[in-house]
């Protein structure tokens, strides 16, 4: 699915049992938002899902949940925030995620890790209210952060296990 440049209202967008690739296409960035409360995208059931240059904003978060065992998803050079009064970004237990080259702000918590299938990498976490980056579950493989910027948030990286985290 190519997006065109513009802002785009959307309500809680929805990925079940889907395989898709979602570019921002154009020379700017499509933003995606909701003003209401509530998510903006949610990936579930057997989905692998691919962000790419996108923005997601929007009130009450979070901006982008992944949940269930099997599903997945990439974001790749997005930004997603601000999310006020909700999280950035949010993977829930069993899903998988990985964030690369992108940018997480300005929401009360930045990135969400309630589960073990994780990887971050040459992404910057910054401005968030409460937590940047909020590790609940212990990574699978190790390090699951790489190269990550996290700067301006109340807590940076606030880790719920003993487990090496970053690699630098």
């Amino acid at each position: 699915i190519i997006v065109l440049d513009g802002d785009y209202q959307v309500s809680d967008v929805e990925f079940n049992n889907a395989v898709t690739v979602v570019v921002g296409g154009g020379p700017e960035r499509a933003r995606l938002t909701r003003a209401s409360s509530g998510r903006v995208i949610h990936v579930h059931g057997s989905s692998n899902v691919r962000l790419v240059r996108l923005t997601i904003d929007g009130t009450g978060g979070p901006g982008v949940e992944v949940d269930g065992t099997v599903a997945a998803l990439a974001i790749d050079d997005c930004i997603v925030g601000p999310v006020s009064g909700g999280v950035g970004v949010l993977a829930r237990s069993g899903a998988s995620l990985r964030i690369a080259r992108s940018r997480i702000h300005d929401s009360e918590t930045g990135l969400d890790l309630d589960t073990q299938r994780y990887r971050v990498e040459n992404t910057m976490v910054f401005d968030n209210l409460l937590t940047g980056i909020d590790a609940r579950q212990a990574p699978l493989t190790e390090p699951a952060l790489i190269h990550v910027t996290v700067v301006g948030n109340d807590v940076g990286v606030r880790c719920q296990t003993a487990s090496e985290l970053v690699y630098s």
